[in-house]
């Protein structure tokens, strides 16, 4: 049967990854910069590393459709529990509420045009690397904010695989993340890739101190 580690092990050489190079702009330099050294241990690894065009990652269409959505689905426990929800992602629900139908199916109109985007890209490259998070991470005391998923969020309106793995430490010795997204279905590809950059960086073995 289908098994998403049975590239595990497999060498890089030959496989192209796409640096989504725009969204770079949109993150902290220590993130940035411990990105691309994870570029280029993955260049050492063998892969080919260029960078790729993606304008519409850049849209922001996922904000309507994730916030009408969540509050759609959230809205009896909201109104029964609002407690058990923190205030970022209470606020964010309720923000829900305000989108139109206009705005909604603007957004999904948006996607579509970005998901084909995207495959186009992918008939290129084997994976979609860039930064996971704009920051380090945060302490498990803040209140965690949207800002923080916007890199990753795209990824879940295009039915693409992505992982994240570790690549190195920021401020207050907090976790920095690289994330390379698939194809459709070529979870084993991604996995490779991942695999192979923990096994030659180990920063998967480290962690802040608790």
């Amino acid at each position: 049967g289908w098994d998403p580690t049975s590239e595990i092990g497999m060498p890089l050489s030959g496989l192209r990854i796409g640096v989504a190079r725009s969204q770079f702009e949109r993150v902290q330099p220590e993130v940035a910069a411990r990105v691309n050294e994870a570029l280029d241990v993955i260049r050492k690894l063998g892969a080919s590393v260029t960078d790729v065009q993606i304008p519409m990652l850049d849209e922001g269409f996922q904000l309507p459709i994730i916030s009408a959505e969540a509050a759609s689905y959230h809205a009896r426990w909201l109104q029964e529990s609002p407690e058990k929800y923190s205030d970022s992602v209470r606020r964010a629900i309720l923000n829900g509420f305000g989108v139109s139908a206009v705005e909604y199916l603007d957004a999904l109109r948006i996607r579509r045009e970005f998901t084909d985007e995207v495959r186009v890209v992918m008939e290129q490259v084997d994976a979609i690397a860039m930064p996971t998070c704009p920051a380090v991470a945060e302490e498990i005391e803040t209140d965690h904010q949207y800002y923080m998923a916007v890199l990753t969020s795209p990824w879940d309106h295009t039915g693409q695989p992505v992982i994240s793995v570790p690549c190195g430490f920021g401020t207050g010795h907090l976790p920095v993340g690289i994330s390379f997204a698939g194809r459709p279905f070529e979870e084993a590809t991604i996995c490779r890739i991942a695999h192979a950059y923990e096994q030659e960086s180990g920063w998967w073995q480290q962690h802040p101190p608790l």
